[in-house]
């Protein structure tokens, strides 16, 4: 947070395509509200360019916070509205509005010119059934404005909130994607760490293959109890990451994943760990983030989505700095 505050961190932008953030960042939030059971609706007005040039992580920071805040805020069985439109576009530069609507309990006026501060509570005995606001918005204030654009609130209590961002988005027209292998997420993991528990031989052939060719340190674990044991005889920030298989004999990934995270040393809390599955149903989601997971991989695992999964990962941890070696 101070790191954005103080303007220390550089953009990095890079082709994107936008229906992939979105669907990215929609399945980490999908979990969380079908736990309360609540729907989530995407609407695009006047949006036609495929690809933009963008800071990935950074947009995905932004969409994520808005939606995740949404989320606690609104009540079982609530309503969230993800809008996203083109407001005009000139030459290669679209003003973009992003809007994330929800009927949750909501701010009162007073609240709504504290809303941006780090962890403002409502004063009032309906919004305190709900945790503070943290730093979701702060961070999404702060990113927006680093980007050149404009956060509102629009708020009533008890009817529900509306936030929106206002966006410099440069539109790339005529873009080509690369081949595969030639992303920025494959070579922005060069000299990574990763810890791969897999005991399924061939996956871990596979995995330990795709991750090779980008350049990635291997290390793999046949079961979660040496993932486990294996974490803990390394020194701290010694992985980059994780890449968790769920079900496997000994210890299960979820176990693991646990385990890891109620060790007491600073890396256990903060190490990316994504979890690796082949059966990609709604609960395995749940279970996954629920057991302190960050990120959740369908297998057979794709390469882009391996690469851009991990490089995300690390980038959110290192707050978009690479650690060096």
């Amino acid at each position: 947070m101070s790191r954005i505050e103080g303007q220390k961190i550089e953009l990095h932008r890079e082709p994107v395509l936008a229906s992939e953030l979105i669907e990215h960042t929609l399945s980490g939030i999908y979990p969380s509200a079908q736990l309360k059971d609540i729907q989530i609706t995407m609407k695009f007005v006047g949006v036609q360019n495929e690809y933009i040039l963008a800071d990935r992580v950074r947009m995905r920071q932004i969409f994520t916070n808005l939606l995740s805040n949404a989320v606690k805020f609104t009540p079982e069985h609530g309503k969230i509205e993800f809008r996203i439109e083109c407001m005009k576009q000139e030459h290669r530069i679209s003003l973009s509005r992003i809007t994330v609507s929800d009927n949750g309990v909501g701010m009162s006026e007073e609240f709504q010119k504290h809303a941006f501060e780090p962890f403002s509570q409502e004063p009032n005995s309906q919004s305190n059934r709900y945790a503070g606001s943290g730093l979701g918005l702060p961070i999404v204030q702060n990113l927006v404005h680093l980007m050149g654009g404009t956060v509102s609130i629009r708020s009533k209590l008890s009817e529900g909130t509306s936030i929106t961002v206002e966006l410099p988005i440069e539109v790339l027209e005529h873009y080509q994607p690369p081949p595969p292998g030639e992303t920025s997420a494959f070579l922005e993991l060069r000299g990574k760490r990763v810890l791969l528990c897999e005991d399924h031989p061939l996956n871990a052939a596979i995995a330990t293959k795709l991750l090779t060719n980008a350049g990635v340190l291997v290390e793999r674990a046949e079961d979660g109890q040496q993932g486990v044991d294996l974490f803990m005889r390394r020194g701290w920030d010694y992985y980059d990451a994780i890449l968790m298989d769920i079900r496997m004999p000994v210890m299960d990934g979820l176990s693991a994943a646990r385990v890891i995270r109620n060790l007491r040393r600073g890396d256990a809390k903060t190490v990316p760990i994504i979890a690796m599955t082949a059966n990609a149903f709604d609960f395995d989601v749940k279970a996954s983030l629920s057991a302190g997971m960050d990120d959740h991989l369908d297998k057979p695992v794709e390469p882009e989505k391996l690469y851009r999964a991990l490089a995300e990962q690390i980038c959110l941890r290192s707050g978009g700095k690479s650690k060096r070696r």
